[in-house]
């Protein structure tokens, strides 16, 4: 079962300070501005996938960022996999910076929404992956029922690429 955590439910006056907290502990430790002046809104829900954590957020636009201090806070040794459906993303760490997208919006270069219905019409199984598909992936590859895998690629697109 999900858990769910929405800023609709936190007073508007501390819905960014709940913001911060929320993806710095499901995450991890995280620096957080807000970049616009609007009440900000944003939903993270989080389940267990065997030993695997998969969330899904969606939220305005705000800036987050790894810095060396709050790297520090975190001595957990784990792997990150994102996976960007909508919008948009910068990423930086020191020197680097990548701004990401929907892969759909990055190979048309139309709007997000004629992107994913172009991509879907090519999809045999006429739909994008919902996030547990990619998860449960992901998992088998980060475990040792893996381990006699190397130097494959594996294809999780609905029958895309056949």
């Amino acid at each position: 079962m999900a858990d769910f955590l929405r800023t609709d439910d936190v007073a508007e006056a501390d819905r960014f300070t709940q913001w911060r907290h929320w993806i710095s502990a499901t995450f991890v430790p995280l620096e957080c501005a807000q970049v616009r002046r609007e009440p900000f809104r944003g939903e993270v829900g989080h389940w267990g996938l065997g030993d695997m954590l998969v969330s899904r957020v969606e939220a305005d636009p705000h800036l987050a960022a790894r810095t060396r201090r709050t790297i520090a806070l975190r001595d957990v040794g784990y792997y990150k996999v994102g996976l960007l459906t909508k919008g948009s993303c910068r990423l930086s760490q020191e020197d680097r910076q990548a701004l990401l997208h929907p892969i759909e919006v990055s190979a048309t270069g139309a709007s997000p929404d004629v992107a994913a219905r172009l991509f879907e019409a090519r999809i045999p199984l006429s739909r994008h992956a919902c996030p547990e598909e990619i998860a449960r992936c992901v998992l088998f590859l980060a475990c040792a029922d893996s381990s006699f895998v190397t130097g494959a690629t594996l294809a999780v697109d609905g029958g895309m690429h056949i």
